[in-house]
């Protein structure tokens, strides 16, 4: 992994896990603007399925991505920049059938804290009873995950709420979660 002079990318190449890369800004003091709440999963390989990040107010993690480079189906190496390359999503998000990603430049930012707060146990008959409730649970905090294994017909294995520290104060951080997140959220316990 590399860093653009300017320190706004960072190249990385197709082997890379979030967790090395997360690793490697926290170093530099620069973060993602967003990431997956999976940081085992490898880069290239998120962000070729079109998956992964986001939220109701950020756009998904391939927004990110300034360039890559890939092998061409004919065996030609090429480099794809957004601003020129009428295909650039197209084949970013191909599962690979434009070409294989090799390296991706993805745009970074001065590194920030997260405060995230996990609840277990939100009702599946909930969305079913309040329409408005799935927009509600969104627009809840600037990062949202839902978790399911969907052997619980019943309920989601959990929700993630997850807010800026600019949203939180610094006496905040050092607080038991129990005093800073809410027990309840829509009928969820908080872990």
């Amino acid at each position: 992994m590399v860093l653009t002079d300017d320190d706004t990318q960072v190249i990385v190449g197709a082997g890379v896990t979030y967790f090395g890369l997360i690793k490697f800004l926290a170093e530099h003091h620069l973060a993602l603007e967003v990431i997956p709440s999976d940081p085992h999963i490898n880069v290239v390989g998120s962000l070729v399925t079109g998956s992964h990040a986001g939220g109701i107010e950020l756009p998904p993690l391939a927004a990110y991505v300034n360039a890559y480079r890939y092998l061409s189906p004919n065996g030609k190496i090429k480099v794809s920049v957004r601003e020129e390359d009428p295909h650039f999503f197209a084949r970013l998000q191909s599962f690979g059938t434009g070409g294989a990603i090799t390296a991706i430049s993805l745009r970074v930012f001065p590194e920030f804290a997260v405060k995230n707060c996990v609840y277990r146990n939100l009702q599946w008959g909930d969305f079913l009873e309040d329409e408005t409730l799935l927009e509600k649970i969104l627009t809840s905090g600037t990062y949202i995950t839902m978790f399911t294994d969907w052997s619980r017909a019943q309920s989601m294995t959990s929700v993630w709420v997850g807010s800026r520290l600019s949203q939180w104060s610094q006496e905040d951080l050092n607080k038991p979660f129990t005093e800073v997140c809410n027990e309840r959220f829509f009928g969820a316990w908080l872990v």
